[in-house]
């Protein structure tokens, strides 16, 4: 796909972002038309209750993970759980909340990051079927109202996105032909490795998205043993990449938690004796055995 198609994809995208966020902001629902900068208090309100008003929950919490991690606090949740979820997202924005007007420059990155997403998806396209599929493709995600409105959330969502395109478009270019005249299955592995990480790295739910992939690729090249190879060398790159975590889990929590803590409360969320079928997180956090 030429790099001119690439570039248009990834302006139109990015301006529709940037657009949708600054059109939120002055209808006071992009949760930072209210936000000072660090050093300058709202009398009557704290500095971070103002740089957090209007914000969904979600956000909060990974900004204030953030907060905690880049003062030196670690990776706490505003409950003080230390694994609540995955670090990779919280760690990008950490320097960000160390800077005057930090959740601007947060939603700035999430907007480039959303418009490298539509990029990405161009090419899995072009990779999957030819230039002209990549080009509509790419157009269609970055116009795609749900994604534009999603990349000014500062939520995994978007740059799982991205990870995850390029964990496919890694995942598209493993056929036996491709590997004859590409790199070893082994370098392949590894870099397919790489980017599922991240993908888990970012949302735990990555690890699903890794494992279903890996099945297709052996389905898809009918169980080659060069498939085989890389197939493993992936699975090992991965569970090798997640050990760190693993083992700063097992430290601050005495148990090998290879994910999140998080599975526990979501699903008494949605199955305790009271659960109406709507998510009601904040009563449940506020519970005393939560605490």
């Amino acid at each position: 796909m030429s790099t001119r198609r690439l570039i248009l994809v990834f302006a139109v995208a990015l301006t529709l972002r940037c657009g949708a966020w600054a059109v939120l902001t002055l209808q006071g629902g992009g949760g930072d038309a209210t936000a000072l900068p660090d050093g300058q208090p709202h009398q009557d309100m704290p500095t971070d209750e103002q740089q957090f008003r209007g914000m969904l929950p979600d956000e909060q919490q990974y900004l204030g993970m953030a907060r905690s991690l880049a003062e030196g606090g670690g990776l706490r949740d505003e409950l003080g759980f230390r694994a609540g979820r995955m670090p990779l997202f919280p760690a990008l924005l950490a320097p960000l909340t160390q800077l005057p007007r930090g959740v601007v420059w947060a939603r700035l990155l999430l907007c480039a990051l959303g418009a490298a997403a539509a990029a990405a998806t161009a090419l899995l396209g072009a990779r999957c079927f030819d230039a002209r599929v990549g080009l509509v493709a790419g157009l269609l995600v970055a116009a795609d109202p749900y994604l534009v409105y999603f990349s000014s959330l500062i939520l995994t969502e978007t740059p799982f996105l991205l990870a995850m395109s390029i964990l496919w478009w890694l995942g598209c270019g493993t056929s036996d032909s491709c590997l004859r005249t590409g790199p070893s299955a082994l370098l392949r592995g590894a870099v397919c490795g790489l980017s599922a990480a991240a993908c888990i790295y970012l949302r735990e739910a990555g690890a699903a998205l890794a494992i279903a992939l890996a099945a297709l690729i052996l389905i898809r090249d009918r169980f080659k043993p060069r498939t085989y190879v890389m197939v493993l060398t992936a699975s090992g790159v991965v569970f090798l990449l997640l050990l760190p975590w693993a083992w700063r889990n097992h430290r601050q929590l005495d148990s090998w938690v290879f994910l999140t803590t998080r599975g526990g409360i979501t699903l008494y969320d949605g199955v305790h004796p009271q659960a109406t079928g709507r998510s009601d997180l904040g009563d449940i956090k506020a519970m005393p055995a939560v605490k």
